[in-house]
């Protein structure tokens, strides 16, 4: 993405980027009908259900003034968004009308500006649904034509309407997403026991379903009685707003968890008082006994502070122009080497030394820093200050 950015013209000095869940977030605690509810100390949970994905975001008011907070849980969420309904809807279609999938698929090439009506019909249609009535969707009469007029399984065409039946939309909806919204919504609850949570606020473009707004409400009340379930005034436009408002205060999360542990390669003497595992050690041209382990930077679930600096050092034992170092993503805290399944090889780290350490050695201290949006690296020549020029290559 920022290579991208780059690409289009944006200097990386004028660059920032910001997470949708925070955003989302951010734009919450500031409408008008939820800062009043916020102190300092005040827990809430976002949920936020756009068209493609639900993400949750958990903070804890640190500055009410400020609108300053701190991560609390890592983000979670799932690609159960309310474009897995429409999916789900078009199959269907595709298969009750005339001609079938072909038909279907014909009917989108050749009438594009009937089926985005119909889209958008279906899309309002959506957000008005209770699950107490039955559903009219205005059809274009190109469609009404390839669907059977008689009733069947929930579904039935009169005049200028699709009629669905409200067994058959709750079980779609439930079936597509929201049932997926709701296991993930109670998973978090249940995992983190509520941890004193005040609120859970809905938000993003699905937020203004009557559906889910009753699916949401019915699944926090059966896990707590004291969390209340509110719902922001403009809750569709809330990363929009919130991405702005990151922009202008980009120090408003002022702490996050990590979403992984983070580490870097180091070659060790074997040492199996130390632990090391005898499988994994190899034997030098020297006849040296080594092993190679992970130096682990941030752990899976820590507070990470914004801005925080943490430093790792690597030297040349070789003269060269330059020096690399791997850097690893893994899931877990008990991670001790590169090769295990949980963990990944993110990127590798290419320090560019220069001429002048092609002839003898450099000791470089390596600069990360964590609790923004993005890792930022720095890397510094002990002896002199001097920064390096480097190179992040992800793969």
């Amino acid at each position: 993405m920022i290579n991208a950015a780059i690409k289009a013209g944006i200097p990386p000095s004028q660059l920032q980027l910001c997470l949708e869940p925070e955003a989302a977030a951010i734009a919450t605690i500031h409408d008008s009908s939820v800062t009043a509810l916020i102190a300092k100390g005040t827990r809430y949970m976002v949920l936020d259900v756009g068209g493609g994905t639900c993400d949750i975001t958990c903070h804890e008011v640190t500055c009410p003034e400020r609108f300053e907070v701190k991560e609390i849980r890592k983000v979670n969420g799932g690609d159960c968004g309310s474009c897995q309904i429409n999916a789900r809807f078009e199959q269907i279609l595709a298969e009750r009308i005339t001609g079938g999938k072909k038909s279907w698929r014909t009917f989108k090439m050749k009438s594009p500006r009937a089926y985005n009506e119909f889209c958008e019909n279906f899309e309002q249609c959506k957000l008005e649904f209770s699950s107490k009535e039955e559903l009219y969707i205005p059809i274009p009469s190109s469609l009404a034509k390839l669907l059977p007029k008689d009733y069947r399984d929930g579904m039935e065409i009169d005049e200028d309407y699709l009629i669905l039946d409200r067994e058959f939309v709750s079980k779609l909806f439930d079936d597509a997403s929201i049932l997926k919204i709701t296991n993930l919504l109670a998973w978090e609850l249940n995992s983190c026991d509520g941890r004193g949570l005040d609120f859970v606020f809905l938000a993003g473009g699905f937020a203004n379903s009557i559906y889910l707004r009753r699916k949401v409400q019915d699944c926090v009340s059966k896990i707590s009685s004291t969390i209340e379930v509110k719902y922001p005034l403009d809750a569709s436009m809330a990363i929009l707003k919130g991405g702005a408002m990151m922009g202008e205060s980009p120090t408003a999360i002022i702490s996050r968890k990590a979403r992984f542990t983070y580490a870097v390669t180091r070659v060790e003497d074997f040492d199996v008082s130390r632990g090391h595992d005898e499988r994994r050690s190899y034997v030098t041209s020297e006849g040296l006994k080594k092993i190679r382990v992970l130096r682990i930077l941030v752990n899976e679930g820590e507070d990470v502070r914004l801005g925080q600096e943490i430093s790792s050092k690597i030297s040349n034992p070789e003269p060269t122009s330059r020096l690399v170092d791997d850097i690893y993503r893994c899931i877990g805290t008990d991670i001790r080497y590169p090769d295990e399944k949980d963990a990944q090889k993110l990127g590798q780290l290419r320090i560019k030394l220069g001429r002048c350490h092609a002839t003898h050695c450099a000791n470089v201290k390596v600069i990360y820093k964590f609790g923004g949006t993005h890792l930022s690296i720095e890397a510094l020549d002990e002896e002199t200050d001097k920064l390096f020029a480097l190179n992040l290559e992800f793969y």
